[in-house]
Formats: C-alpha cells, sequence, structure tokens
C-alpha cells in the first residue's frame, strides 16, 4: 500500500511538474535577426544614446515588445529584444534616439527632439539573416550640456 501511495505521489509531482513548466513557454516571441549600427551626433559617438526601434504596423508579437540598442563607447550599437544582443524580429521599424544623462534621470540631451516614434530618425526593414544598418547621422543638433533635473527635492531650510 505504501508503494502504491508513493508511486501515486511521484506521478502526481511529475505532472504537476510538466504542467508548470508549460507555464514558462516562449511561444510568443518572434523569432530575431541580428541587427548592428552606429549613431554620430554633430560628427561624435553618442555614447549611452538610446536607440529604440517601433514596429511600423503590426506590432512584432502579442507583448509588443520594443527593440532597442545602447550606443557603445565606438559609436556602435547592437540590437536586443527578448535577450541581451539577441537582435529584431523582421519587419519594418520607425527608429528613435534619446541621449539621457544619466540612466537614472530621464531628461534627454536632445530635448525629446528624435525621441517619439512620429519624430523618428529613419525608417529600417529588418530582414533574415544579418542585418547592418545605414549609419545614423545627426548633424546641427542642439545638445544640452548640463541636467536641469534632480534626483530628489531638497527641502528648504525656514
Amino acid at each position: 500500500m505504501q508503494k502504491l501511495r508513493a508511486i501515486a505521489s511521484s506521478i502526481v509531482v511529475f505532472t504537476l511538474s510538466v504542467a508548470l513548466t508549460g507555464c514558462g513557454r516562449n511561444d510568443w516571441k518572434a523569432e530575431t535577426y541580428p541587427v548592428t549600427g552606429t549613431v554620430k551626433i554633430n560628427g561624435k559617438d553618442a555614447v549611452g544614446a538610446f536607440v529604440t526601434f517601433f514596429a511600423d504596423g503590426q506590432a512584432v508579437d502579442v507583448r509588443e515588445s520594443l527593440p532597442y540598442g545602447i550606443v557603445k563607447e565606438d559609436g556602435t550599437f547592437v540590437v536586443s529584444t527578448y535577450e541581451f544582443e539577441n537582435g529584431a524580429p523582421a519587419g519594418t521599424y520607425r527608429v528613435t534616439v534619446r541621449w539621457l544623462f544619466e540612466p537614472h534621470l530621464a531628461e534627454d540631451r536632445l530635448d525629446g527632439k528624435f525621441g517619439a516614434p512620429e519624430r523618428a530618425v529613419t525608417t529600417v526593414t529588418v530582414k533574415e539573416g544579418r542585418n547592418e544598418l545605414p549609419a545614423i547621422l545627426l548633424d546641427g543638433v542642439k545638445v544640452k550640456t548640463k541636467s536641469t533635473e534632480t534626483l530628489f527635492a531638497v527641502p528648504r531650510q525656514m
């Protein structure tokens, strides 16, 4: 009788583990393809700038993921969607650029001029296979050099 209970318990545990494993499926993710590019603002590498890809038309997946890249020291970026630098799903995208002072500050050095899909700097098409995008060159752009944003307000002394 104890053996039967042990077997029954094992079956229940096995069934639950299989069922719970199914809950973590990633079948909602679209296939991605490598995407790289460069960003220069007024002739200089835009180190730390965020390059965001907004699907032009239908969303890339059910979660409406936004592929993005962060400009590295050499001015290049590699796009990530679901995992670090895994690329972007095939499709056409409006590309935006935001260049924050610090990751914890929301203020854009470009004053939001290129940060919204309706003000995209370019439109690109990601295809199956490797994708090397044309350089994003923003010249004659006014760039803020100092943030006016603070992390927290300091109470006034009375």
